[in-house]
């Protein structure tokens, strides 16, 4: 009996050995960070300028204020719903935030052409575009123009013209004090209006568009919501479906609506 005992000790310490690394190693594969890439510039922005920003998913937040430039910071993540590890760490860094002056334009990019594919068992192959976060600030009268496809947009406290395009990304801007041209194919949008002096237009094919307007504003409105879309309103008086036109107080400028398929709303605060 003694030399099994002594057999069965001797296996004992040696899963032990074998374990403890094991034991050690765990804690630090929990603890290891998501590769990254963080770009950050500042560029001059002469008055009466534009902002011009085209990305593909992730989030932009736009804050405008008084200044004479445009600062930039930007990170690059991994989306790892494509590919391992190495993969996806090689698409952040093949993965270009591009910024560039031109004239009177400060121009950005997210840049995904440089990317690889990952091979799939046992012929196919994917790539999956990391995600872009930036955090953008820039003068409070420039024009803005956002084009994008499904990230989360931010924009405050802006007084020039305002353009978006989203195929399918969620916007929100607050305090705006200029005229905008929304457009999405089937996102969601919230647009806050500090004053009401230009004409604005919002277009969506099955998205929802809400817009708040300060209780003084006067405007004239054109809303057409076709057949299967609805617009809503506790502004004027309005159809909830087909084309409706109105005005309120003397008039002003322009509120243009437009839908297939999708919801709109006017409200006031």
């Amino acid at each position: 009996m003694k030399p099994l005992a002594a057999l069965l000790a001797r296996l004992s310490l040696g899963t032990l050995a074998v374990l403890a690394p094991i034991a050690v190693l765990a804690p630090i594969a929990v603890l290891a960070s998501e590769p990254s890439k963080e770009v950050r510039d500042t560029v001059p922005l002469p008055a009466g300028g534009q902002v011009e920003i085209d990305t593909y998913k992730g989030s932009v937040d736009v804050v405008a204020e008084e200044r004479a430039d445009v600062a930039v910071e930007a990170r690059v993540t991994p989306d790892t719903g494509c590919g391992d590890e190495k993969a996806q760490a090689r698409w952040v860094d093949e993965t270009r935030v591009r910024i560039s002056s031109s004239g009177r334009t400060v121009r950005i990019e997210s840049d995904y052409g440089d990317l690889s594919s990952f091979r799939t068992w046992p012929f196919g192959s994917c790539t999956s575009r990391p995600f872009v976060d930036y955090r953008i600030r820039m003068p409070r009268t420039a024009g803005l123009d956002v084009k994008d496809y499904k990230s989360k947009i931010s924009v405050a406290g802006l007084a020039g013209a305002l353009r978006i395009d989203s195929y399918k990304g969620t916007m929100k801007v607050r305090d705006l004090d200029g005229s905008v041209r929304l457009e999405t194919y089937k996102g969601e949008a919230t647009v806050s209006f500090a004053a009401l002096r230009s004409d604005s237009r919002f277009e969506t094919y099955k998205g929802e568009i809400e817009v708040s307007l300060p209780k003084e504003a006067a405007f004239d409105l054109d809303a057409d919501a076709g057949r299967r879309g609805e617009f809503r309103s506790d502004v004027v008086a309005a159809a909830r479906s087909g084309r409706s036109t109105a005005s309120r107080g003397t008039g002003g400028p322009k509120l243009a609506f437009s839908t297939y398929k999708g919801t709109l709303r006017l409200t006031a605060r």
